[in-house]
């Protein structure tokens, strides 16, 4: 017993003396490599290994199930447990780091070369998203559905981006052309774009099918005035819509709702927070309105650079020119039953400028009388006509002196006699000069068959002079018109 005690002490000494004269340790190898502590094997040894110590790790940034993490360590991890899956793994004091097979699994942070799509990848192999991180924060992640989210872990689209999108070559990169973002349909490409000039006011943001600024359908100039349409580069006004190539409408407005009396389908002009004027239809009603929304303003009407009617707060109404209809008459409250009806009367109409002048008036003792006009009747009139009526007896009259100097003369063969007078002229001022109303006209060419009033002659609205089949949605019009036609 003492002398393999004695064999024990003595192989002891002999392997310090050699940890402490060679500093090198070989194992199963009499000449361990100069460089190393400690070389397992030599070159003959090719069917062996080395198991370094099994653990099982919880995550890469928890040392269990060592007491703490210490630079330098290997172990083999078993355990597939948060961040951290089965292989090597090397502690650098802090945390743990996955040994990786070089040109297999690992991806250089300095570039890598001889990869094959499909097969060298970032990513992942399972139903897990991939996400980036800097400064130790997420700031990026692709789903497992291939959604791509920025500043975002819930993308709800392709792309979600929760922050601003800065797109552009900026101030030091200027090219003239559009800075472009493409969006492509299955028939159709769209851009959003901003002409990158060097001079900010030429900057506009336009949408078009073109990557080209100048074929642009919409587009916002620095100034914040707006064109709609292709046929305008450069917009006058805060908003400009012109398309002359194509008949087609410029603007519409639709509102469908029509379920109480104030709901519209309308454009309102406002001052501030002022309503000033309003074009609109209401939707109840089914009436279009038109006003100017101040109590003491007038409403006029352009045409040809200058104003052709105008309509004040009082209701009245004044045309420049002339005024054609179909017909004409008074309304007013019935002065027999104001509440409950209305009262008409129709206009009295010629074929000439006609002004009428009438009135009553008693021959004197001798069966004479003047009647006086109006000191302009001579300058507005021409083509005079005179009509008496005798009233309480069947004494004679007669027009003992035509009109002279604004006023003539009656005779009656009986003394104080009361006479119904008359007297028509034909206006003669420089307007009626240059505007006589021509009875008979003919139609134009490409209205002949045409009429103003078809529902007069039996016919339906399609044979109307104003007929526009593009403009006009009757559905079944032909029947509808027949049917209201039957019911007058």
């Amino acid at each position: 017993m003492f002398r393999n005690l004695s064999s024990k002490v003595y192989l002891l000494s002999f392997l310090l003396i050699t940890f402490a004269t060679f500093a090198q340790v070989g194992i199963n190898n009499t000449s361990p490599n100069s460089d190393a502590l400690l070389e397992i094997g030599n070159a003959t040894t090719t069917t062996k290994g080395l198991i370094l110590p099994r653990v099982d790790l919880t995550g890469t940034s928890n040392a269990a199930p060592l007491s703490g993490h210490h630079l330098g360590m290997i172990v083999y991890n078993k355990n597939t447990s948060g961040d951290v899956t089965p292989g090597f793994y090397f502690n650098t004091g802090t945390a743990w780091y996955r040994i990786t097979a070089a040109g297999v699994e690992d991806w250089s942070t300095t570039g890598n070369s001889g990869t094959s799509p499909g097969t060298n990848f970032i990513g992942t192999t399972d139903n897990q998203d991939l996400a980036f991180y800097t400064n130790n924060n997420e700031q990026m992640r692709i789903l497992a559905n291939g959604f791509v989210g920025i500043n975002t872990t819930s993308a709800d689209e392709y792309l979600d981006v929760n922050g601003d999108i800065d797109i552009g070559g900026g101030s030091g990169s200027y090219d003239n052309e559009g800075e472009n973002l493409l969006i492509r349909a299955q028939s159709e490409e769209w851009y959003l774009s901003i002409v990158n000039d060097a001079t900010a006011a030429n900057s506009d943001f336009f949408v078009g099918t073109s990557s080209d600024p100048s074929d642009s359908d919409f587009r916002v100039t620095p100034a914040g005035l707006v064109s709609i349409g292709s046929d305008d580069d450069n917009p006058d006004d805060i908003l400009h819509v012109t398309d002359d190539q194509n008949a087609t409408t410029a603007i519409r407005i639709d509102n469908t709702n029509s379920g109480s009396y104030g709901v519209s389908t309308a454009l309102n002009l406002y001052d501030g927070g002022s309503l000033e004027a309003f074009f609109r239809h209401n939707n109840n009603t089914d009436v279009l309105e038109l006003g100017n929304n101040d109590t003491d303003d007038t409403v006029e009407f352009y045409a040809d650079g200058g104003v052709v009617m105008t309509m004040d707060a009082n209701s009245d109404v004044n045309v420049i020119n002339n005024l054609s209809k179909g017909g004409g008459s008074f309304k007013i409250d019935h002065p027999l039953d104001p509440e409950n009806k209305y009262l008409y009367h129709s206009f009295v109409e010629s074929p000439d400028m006609m002004n009428v002048y009438n009135g009553n008036i008693k021959t004197n003792s001798n069966g004479e009388a003047t009647i006086v006009l109006p000191d302009y009747f001579s300058a507005l009139n021409k083509d005079y006509r005179y009509q008496l009526t005798t009233i309480g007896s069947f004494a004679k009259t007669m027009i003992s002196k035509e009109l002279s100097n604004n006023s003539f003369k009656i005779k009656s063969d009986l003394p104080n006699v009361k006479v119904s007078w008359q007297i028509t002229g034909i206006r003669k001022d420089p307007y009626a000069n240059e505007n006589r109303i021509i009875p008979e006209v003919e139609k134009e060419s490409h209205l002949k068959g045409k009429y103003l009033h078809p529902s007069a002659y039996s016919l339906t609205k399609k044979s109307s002079i104003y007929y526009n089949k593009e403009n006009t949605q009757l559905a079944d019009e032909e029947n509808l018109e027949k049917e209201d036609f039957d019911k007058k």
